[in-house]
């Protein structure tokens, strides 16, 4: 990716793609401006969403091809790094175990562990999302090869991240504020809200409240298409937290019977071994969400938001 396309935002915008015989059809900027502009919001019918499933999965699949090499390494290594703080302070806690140390430094480490572990989480969801701009490049013909290395990957997203961490943390904090409010709310704040951090890693030529107003329209009309993502994105959540909830029962199992028959220093090493494999499987379980944030989302909205009125 050369430097004059990143310093466009994305690539020559008013090009025409180029022509892809195996892939589907698409828009670039100058085919969207040429779009009703309206901004009149209607409730489409589910007939919508249905009729576009075939195009969803073919472009499903464009955008797993898409993910292999660079955009897949950065969102691991980012991962990775909680991973290896996470290790790092199962290590200690081994060591302040066996020197018998008071529960405030136990305390305090935990939460740092936390905070580490929620700033990194966030930072690789962000880059997931952000990296739908490489996707929506080559899926138009904006860019014909992917990024050469991580470095590569990260440079070409960089003029889009205010806009994507904004999109994230909008869509994420009101839905998770309608879903405990009544779950319905926060259904109805999904479907509206999560176009927009594909709006704001793919369109830097709008604003953020463009952003938020084709979000709108593009939910409203594709609702069926939004709930079908919705399931599988809790479906992929619920695997992740219940095979993270089984390790952890394990885990206290196994660290309760050998602190009653093996004693203290039995029971910090084995905290510190545990802790370490549920960190592990925290990184692979968090991975694949990611990988489907970026493959099914991806898909998902590089069709809807190139319809009419989008």
């Amino acid at each position: 990716m050369d430097d004059n396309t990143n310093n466009q935002g994305g690539g020559d915008w008013s090009s025409h793609p180029t022509e892809k015989p195996d892939e589907p059809a698409s828009l670039s900027y100058a085919d969207y401006s040429k779009q009703n502009q309206s901004g009149k919001k209607e409730m489409g019918s589910l007939d919508d969403s249905t009729k576009l499933i075939p195009e969803i999965k073919s472009n499903v699949a464009l955008f797993a091809s898409y993910l292999k090499g660079p955009i897949l390494y950065a969102i691991a290594a980012i991962l990775a790094i909680r991973l290896l703080f996470s290790v790092l302070v199962a290590g200690v806690s081994v060591v302040l175990g066996i020197a018998e140390a008071g529960p405030t430094l136990f305390s305090v480490l935990g939460g740092f562990e936390a905070f580490v572990g929620v700033f990194f989480g966030f930072a690789a969801s962000v880059y997931a999302y952000a990296f739908f701009r490489i996707g929506h490049d080559r899926l138009t013909g904006l860019e014909q090869e992917p990024p050469a290395s991580i470095k590569d990957a990260i440079q070409s997203v960089t003029p889009v991240m205010l806009s994507v961490v904004l999109a994230v943390l909008v869509s994420h904090s009101v839905t998770a504020i309608g879903t405990l409010m009544c779950i319905v709310p926060g259904v109805l704040a999904f479907v509206v809200l999560s176009p927009s951090r594909y709006l704001a890693a793919t369109r830097p030529d709008l604003g953020f409240q463009d952003v938020l107003d084709k979000s709108i329209t593009t939910g409203m009309r594709y609702w069926g298409a939004m709930v079908g993502l919705l399931a599988v994105i809790v479906a992929v959540i619920f695997v992740q937290n219940i095979g993270l909830a089984i390790l952890e029962a394990i885990s206290t199992a196994i660290m309760a019977a050998a602190a009653n028959n093996f004693g203290a220093v039995a029971f910090s090493l084995t905290g510190g071994i545990l802790s370490s494999v549920v960190a592990i499987a925290s990184f692979v379980l968090g991975l694949l969400t990611m990988v489907v944030a970026f493959c099914v989302e991806g898909g998902v909205m590089s069709v809807l938001t190139r319809q009419d009125n989008v």
